[in-house]
Parts: structure tokens; C-alpha cells; sequence
């Protein structure tokens, strides 16, 4: 059983915690964290490493998602969980060091995943995993995820904006992330047609 801590909107732990179905069926407010492998290419692109979401996921099945991402346990700050799921979901044995904090975002997001509602209400640290990847080399949580394939920032961009649905990541926090890159960009992400779950 998954414990969630419920947080107020301040950020401070409220102290209760609930089994991970509750909150997204009540919609308290909970914590995660979102970790992105970015590849800088000489060009001056830059690449960032996508999962596919499992399609036995209980939202977004089979869409393409952060680098690696995942709710808070009960007890945990949000360096311990960006390690974990790092662990956890890539098998990459990460430390505090390897960690950029990028931003901090919050989810606000009501919908319905096989006929039942979904109610997500995350406040969210994003961060930049500073070691290099091989897709090749990674052993990776199959119940969780499909596949890791790279994916050039700007089409990430353009394929979000126009929202076709093949990337689940939260398109206003994407924007954040897009435009430490690319400042000089002048459009903007600000539709919801796809949420992290």
C-alpha cells in the first residue's frame, strides 16, 4: 500500500497521510517529483531522455513522460524521492550531487481514467539529472515503463504546444523548462490538454 503525506498550500505537511487511490479520488493535495536527463549536443540543442509509460499505468498508459517522475512517500523529503525513483525506475544509483534543482510547479488537474475520476493535486520539484545516460545500458521497472527513447527539445516543444497527445508532461511546467534553454523563443505553452498523473 502506498502512504501519501497531505500537504497545505503553504507546503507544510498537514500530518495526515492517506493510501495513494484516496488522494487521487479525493484530491488532496500531495507531493512529487519530476527528474529530466537532458543531453546538450554541440549544435547547441538539447536532447531530453522520455519514458513511455507502461500501458497498465493507472493514467497517461502509453504516453510519453518525463525522464523519470513519481509522487512523494510518506515520510520522504524530495531529495530522498528523486533518488528513489531514479532507483526505482531507471536503476541508475543517483546521489544529492547529481541533482540540479531546477523550478518548483504546481499540478492542478480533474479528470477520468477508466470511467473513474482522477484528481491531481501535486506540488512538484523539478530537477535536472546531472550524469550521463545509455538507453542501452539501463535496467529499467518494466511493470512501470515501456521504454527510454531521446527526443529533441524543440519538438517536445511543438508537439505539446499543439497538444497531439503523445506527451503527458504538464505543459506549463514544460514551458518553464523550454524556455531555460531556449529564452529567446517569444510562444508559450499555457493549455492543459495533458497533465502528469
Amino acid at each position: 500500500m502506498e502512504l501519501f503525506d497531505i500537504y497545505n498550500p503553504d507546503g507544510t505537511r498537514t500530518g495526515i497521510t492517506k493510501e495513494r487511490s484516496l488522494v487521487h479520488r479525493d484530491g488532496d493535495l500531495h507531493a512529487a517529483v519530476h527528474i529530466f536527463f537532458i543531453r546538450d549536443d554541440p549544435d547547441g540543442s538539447h536532447q531530453v531522455l522520455l519514458q513511455m509509460r507502461s500501458y497498465s499505468k493507472d493514467s497517461f498508459p502509453g504516453q510519453l513522460d518525463t525522464s523519470c517522475a513519481g509522487h512523494l512517500s510518506a515520510g520522504d523529503d524530495f531529495i530522498t524521492g528523486a533518488v528513489r525513483e531514479c532507483r526505482e525506475e531507471m536503476g541508475l544509483d543517483i546521489t544529492e550531487s547529481d541533482l540540479e534543482f531546477l523550478y518548483d510547479m504546481r499540478i492542478d488537474d480533474d479528470t477520468v481514467f477508466y470511467g473513474e475520476p482522477f484528481r491531481n493535486h501535486e506540488l512538484v520539484k523539478v530537477f535536472r539529472a546531472k550524469i550521463p545516460v545509455d538507453i542501452e545500458d539501463m535496467v529499467f521497472a518494466e511493470d512501470e515503463i515501456e521504454f527510454f527513447t531521446w527526443m529533441d527539445m524543440r519538438e517536445m516543444f511543438d508537439k505539446i504546444l499543439h497538444e497531439t497527445g503523445e506527451i503527458c508532461i504538464y505543459p506549463p511546467g514544460f514551458d518553464i523548462l523550454y524556455h531555460l534553454f531556449y529564452p529567446d523563443d517569444e510562444r508559450h505553452i499555457t493549455a492543459k490538454a495533458a497533465v502528469h498523473g
